[in-house]
């Protein structure tokens, strides 16, 4: 089973409005946002939806990535779709989400607080995780790894130390097989254990690096 699980698919969106869409290569930002809310599990992630589709009138969740309490991660937009979650971002950008209520100790001070300690070590593990294989992914640079609150945003949001969290990013990037490297891999089995083997690694990977 991969380790994010798509629910792009699943959740409520607007029964007229649809997002626009872009070329992934205009992806340059990460943004990092917290519900503000206790988290609820997987339902947190429809709860979330229907919010931003009922109360806000937007075509569907604003974030792409939901990472809750116990380390599950979720997409929740295609990387393609441009939706609402930072101003002045949202074309450029990806926006993902973890569930708490926690605040740094000094606001807006985005380099005080110990990150692990204020959301455990399993859900701030898999914050890493993603931004990491997103980073690759896209070719972001690591200064444009961005809190909510960074952006222009009144929001403390996700409340988290920024300095902390991209050192630790770039500390996972030694751990995750670059894309050459993993295609060098994969072109000597067809297209069937090519995929096989992305999700064995994947998942290998992934459970390690919590353990850690």
């Amino acid at each position: 089973m991969p380790i994010i699980e798509n629910l792009v698919l699943y959740l409520p969106s607007h029964p007229t409005l649809v997002y626009p869409k872009r070329d992934v290569k205009d992806i340059k930002y990460l943004i990092i946002h917290q519900t503000d809310s206790e988290d609820k599990g997987k339902f947190h992630v429809y709860d979330t939806a229907r919010y931003h589709v009922d109360n806000r009138g937007w075509a569907g969740i604003g974030y792409h990535y939901f990472i809750i309490k116990d380390g599950s991660i979720f997409q929740t937009q295609p990387d393609y779709v441009i939706s609402n979650h930072a101003s002045n971002y949202n074309a450029t950008s990806l926006g993902i989400v973890i569930t708490g209520d926690h605040r740094l100790p000094n606001s807006n001070d985005y380099t005080c607080g110990d990150n692990e300690g204020m959301l455990g070590k399993t859900q701030y593990k898999a914050l890493v995780w993603t931004l990491a294989k997103l980073q690759i992914r896209h070719s972001i640079p690591f200064e444009n790894i961005l809190a909510h609150g960074q952006t222009g945003s009144s929001k403390s949001c996700p409340n988290l130390n920024m300095e902390q969290l991209k050192e630790d990013v770039k500390k996972k990037d030694n751990f995750i097989y670059t894309k050459g490297r993993l295609n060098f891999i994969a072109s000597r089995f067809n297209n069937i254990f090519r995929k096989k083997l992305e999700e064995i690694k994947e998942e290998f990977d992934y459970i390690n690096f919590i353990k850690q």
